[in-house]
């Protein structure tokens, strides 16, 4: 009954029921050996609805949903920049900014030959090893014997200058003048590439100032489509080929290239 009071002279066995509701009817609760609620495992049998007010699970797309990233500043979160092409918006480091280094056995100072050490390696082909001194410090270099193999790489200094295409006349021209002082060999070759049946003359020259020129060769004659080399006997700091056409009114087209060896 309403407000009708309990009176016990023995309160330790004093007891009340706990009731739930199944969506019929009120059940009483049930409790294990050790007084706490029995509460059933789910099994794949249950069923169990969930409700929800504008859940959407899907894949999430950036052109309509965000995840904010944050940071904290020591007392509160922010949310992380990025610039306008998604980059980390770092902000530079100024002068007046205060930057703490924790390290430890931290030990910035000028090294000292008689407590510190660099080793320098080498490579044997295989592996890296310390390179070795003497005990004056120098190079530790062993002897060449009669079983070691040495091979010896050079390299020969070349340069090729095409002169260009050059029309003949009745009267020599020369080509522009070739420095030959740092050249141990050289040679000129020249091609006669006229389309008509023309012959052309050619013959070496030579000049101390790439001014006054003296011929170094006798003539030689190139028929249309032959070629031919020619260096010179003398030397002089230029040198250069000198062309006209065989016969007078006949032009011919030749090709001249320079090649030298140091």
């Amino acid at each position: 009954m309403a407000n009708l009071k309990v009176l016990q002279d023995q309160p330790e066995k004093l007891k009340s029921q706990l009731y739930g509701f199944d969506g019929t009817n009120v059940v009483p609760l049930l409790a294990d050996e050790t007084g706490r609620t029995n509460i059933r495992l789910l099994t794949n049998a249950d069923t169990v609805t969930a409700v929800a007010n504008d859940l959407d699970i899907r894949d999430l797309a950036n052109t309509t949903d965000s995840v904010s990233v944050y940071g904290n500043d020591g007392t509160q979160n922010r949310i992380i920049k990025t610039t306008e092409t998604g980059q980390l918006d770092i902000r530079p480091l100024t002068s007046s900014d205060n930057v703490t280094v924790t390290a430890t056995d931290l030990d910035i100072r000028d090294l000292a030959n008689t407590t510190d050490s660099v080793a320098v390696y080498g490579n044997d082909g295989t592996q890296n090893h310390i390179i070795k001194t003497t005990d004056t410090g120098q190079l530790d270099i062993r002897p060449l014997t009669s079983d070691d193999t040495i091979t010896a790489v050079m390299s020969i200094a070349h340069t090729e200058t095409d002169l260009g295409a050059f029309a003949t006349t009745d009267t020599y021209t020369g080509t522009p003048g070739q420095d030959v002082s740092v050249w141990r060999t050289f040679t000129f070759f020249v091609e006669n590439t006229s389309a008509e049946a023309n012959s052309a003359v050619f013959k070496l020259q030579i000049s101390p100032d790439n001014t006054k020129w003296v011929d170094d060769s006798a003539e030689v004659t190139l028929d249309q489509g032959a070629f031919n080399i020619a260096s010179t006997s003398h030397y002089l700091r230029y040198a250069r080929v000198a062309y006209k056409s065989q016969a007078p009114g006949q032009s011919a087209n030749l090709n001249i290239t320079f090649q030298a060896q140091a």
